[in-house]
Parts: C-alpha cells; sequence; structure tokens
C-alpha cells in the first residue's frame, strides 16, 4: 500500500459515529506500524487536514477537508443554482429547506437551511442517507426507473420509523406513481413523528431530475390552508431553481 493510500485510508477512519480518535486507535484500526501512523497524522496536521486537540489527545478532521469538500458541492451547478432560491424560500416561509441528490446508491444532502421555527430534524450538507431515506429519497426515486427502485428497495427495505411510515412496497410504489402524475411529493409525519413537508424535483436542460428540494415543517403548527401556500412557495423555488438550469417547462411538467 502506497503512502498516499495509507494516508487515504487514515481519513476514511472518521465518521459520524467516530469524529475524534486517539493515535493507539488508529494504529489499532490500520494495523499499520506506529512509525507509519505518527509520520502520516503528523503530515495530515501541518497541511490541517486533520486537527490535534493537545488537552485530550485526540485527532478531529481539519478544516482543509472542510474546504474541499465545500468546494464539491459548490461545483456543482444545482448546489450553486439552489442556494439562493432554498435561502430566499427559508426567510418567507421560517421552516426549513433541503436539497439532495442521489450519488452513489447515497442520498446525499447538499444543502440544509433552518428556519426559525423548532423543528426535530438533523439533517445537513454532506449526510449520507439511504437513497430511499425520507420524502427527498421518496421523491426521486419517483423518477428513476422501475428495475432500479426494485434494486434499491431489496438492498434498503422499507422502515418504519414514524407513525405514518409506509413499508409496504406495493404501497410504496402507488405513492411513486403519484408523486409522477402530481410533480411533487408529500409526507406526513412518514419519517419522524411530528414532521410533514413538500419536495419537488429539479430539472435540467435535458429534463434529466439532478436533485430534488424540500420544505419541512413542525405538524402541529400548520393547517391544511397554510400548507397549500407551503406547497406553491416550494413548487416555486424548484421551478426557479430549473429555470436556472436549463428547464423552463417546469409548470406543464406537472399538469
Amino acid at each position: 500500500m502506497s503512502s498516499v493510500e495509507k494516508a487515504l485510508s487514515i481519513l476514511e477512519l472518521f465518521n459520524l459515529d467516530q469524529s475524534e480518535l486517539q493515535f493507539s486507535e488508529v494504529v489499532r484500526k490500520t494495523n499499520f506500524p506506529k512509525s507509519t501512523v505518527h509520520r502520516i497524522l503528523t503530515t495530515l496536521r501541518q497541511k490541517e487536514y486533520l486537527m490535534f486537540d493537545e488537552a485530550r489527545k485526540q485527532y478531529s478532521i481539519g478544516p482543509k477537508l472542510f474546504e474541499l469538500g465545500s468546494l464539491f458541492f459548490m461545483n456543482r451547478s444545482v448546489t450553486s443554482a439552489a442556494i439562493p432560491e432554498i435561502e430566499k424560500l427559508v426567510r418567507e416561509t421560517h421552516y426549513t429547506g433541503l436539497l439532495a441528490s442521489i450519488i452513489d446508491d447515497s442520498l446525499i444532502y447538499l444543502f440544509a437551511q433552518y428556519g426559525d421555527s423548532p423543528l426535530l430534524v438533523n439533517s445537513y450538507a454532506g449526510q449520507r442517507r439511504p437513497p430511499n431515506y425520507g420524502i427527498l429519497g421518496k421523491l426521486l426515486l419517483a423518477y428513476l426507473p422501475e428495475r432500479e427502485v426494485d434494486t434499491i428497495l431489496e438492498h434498503y427495505p422499507l422502515k418504519r420509523t414514524a407513525n405514518n411510515s409506509i413499508t409496504d412496497v406495493r404501497r410504496y410504489k402507488e405513492e411513486l406513481a403519484k408523486i409522477r402524475w402530481k410533480g411533487y411529493a408529500r409526507a406526513d409525519e412518514e419519517t419522524i413523528n411530528g414532521v410533514s413537508g413538500f419536495a419537488a424535483p429539479i430539472f435540467d436542460r435535458h429534463k434529466q431530475v439532478k436533485a430534488g428540494v424540500a420544505l419541512l415543517y413542525p405538524t402541529q403548527l400548520v393547517n391544511e390552508n397554510e400548507a397549500k401556500m407551503l406547497e406553491s412557495k416550494l413548487l416555486s423555488a424548484a421551478e426557479a431553481i430549473s429555470n436556472k438550469m436549463g428547464y423552463s417547462n417546469y409548470r406543464r411538467e406537472k399538469e
């Protein structure tokens, strides 16, 4: 294994469940010689790919990785096009806006903006979820080929996580067909109790769905008339983003 491969192996040890590691843990997990681990960790610290807490003797991800990760997301044209529209949507509604895409068989959040209303959601840019997770997973699966959907549901079985979770495959597929027909998705406490929302696709100039944008809100704070208003604002945001991506037929897509 080359030095580069070893350095990457060490960086890949850090994840949501293990955000900090001690020197001895890195040695144990990689099975590399102590001298090799020390040399690589020293280099990664010098280049700011890792940080080190002297008091706690813990390594953690450094600012250079954040910088590169941010560059990845900003270089995706859909992210650049979507951020101003989502920020506007959140300002107008005070609820939470999310942007996600399916990349390498994972649902990846590209952007998250929280409003000032209380909401029990913990989603952030860069986070990976199963491809069928939540309202955005459901939305994006609706625009995939049926064979691909079957494969995803086989590898990621539907789970009950909230009062209204859909766990029956046949009903889930009916929901996907309904989304394609209406042009957007709605979910009422399907993933998290107390959380509802709308999601709509973002099309590019080739009429391909590049991502999905969602607006989430606390169920108890929004009546049906207010939900209709939120639906309209979410669809307007999705249309504006799609227009920036070169797609100008958004309204007819939903008719």
